[in-house]
């Protein structure tokens, strides 16, 4: 004996499956913006075209603040744009020289926890955006903005991450210079997030 399937169930399970990937899709979408709130990086996901420009001036913003630390990390001492500190001392009646270089591995972990502390969650945020933008339920054009969104943070983030740490390793001659300098660099990291807050209390 034969069993027909009943078209009307196989239409049920059919809208079901449909319904539990809109549900994926949206709580995906949350997720994504609940992950870069408060941030501009969030306006990356809309598709609002004046979000896009203030988040992509902002990237920008960003890099071209960072760059002169980028130049002020160079070795080359005849280069007036470096930062670079001799800090070998040699005195006139000896042939000794002395390293009056005074960082230590305390200074190095202290900018590791640094770094960790306040780089971390945005680097985890965005690779988060890029495994999204993977999942096959969602849209082309929702894809490609989680795509976008994800790689232009952990971009950003790392940027920093290598800024600081060739800066501070040419220029620091101290634990409370290299201290210093990574706050410094991380808090133009921030300005993503100051921008945001400017433009929601406005």
């Amino acid at each position: 004996v034969k069993h027909r399937s009943d078209p009307s169930t196989f239409q049920q399970s059919e809208s079901m499956e449909r319904l539990d990937t809109e549900a994926m899709e949206m709580l995906d979408t949350k997720y994504a913006i609940e992950t870069i709130s408060g941030s501009v990086y969030s306006f990356l996901l809309s598709s609002n075209i004046g979000g896009w420009l203030i988040a992509l001036v902002t990237i920008g913003l960003q890099t071209f603040m960072l760059w002169p630390f980028i130049l002020a990390a160079d070795f080359d001492l005849a280069n007036d744009n470096s930062d670079l500190v001799y800090t070998w001392k040699c005195n006139r009646d000896s042939i000794i020289c002395e390293d009056k270089n005074d960082l230590s591995p305390y200074g190095w972990i202290v900018f590791g926890v640094l770094m960790t502390a306040f780089l971390s969650k945005d680097i985890f945020s965005g690779a988060k955006m890029i495994v999204l933008a993977g999942k096959q339920r969602h849209s082309t054009q929702r894809r490609v903005k989680f795509f976008i969104g994800g790689t232009f943070l952990v971009s950003i983030t790392l940027f920093i991450l290598y800024v600081s740490a060739i800066y501070n390793k040419t220029i620091a001659t101290s634990n409370t210079d290299l201290i210093i300098n990574s706050v410094a660099i991380l808090f133009i990291m921030e300005i993503d997030e100051r921008v945001y807050e400017l433009i929601e209390n406005t």
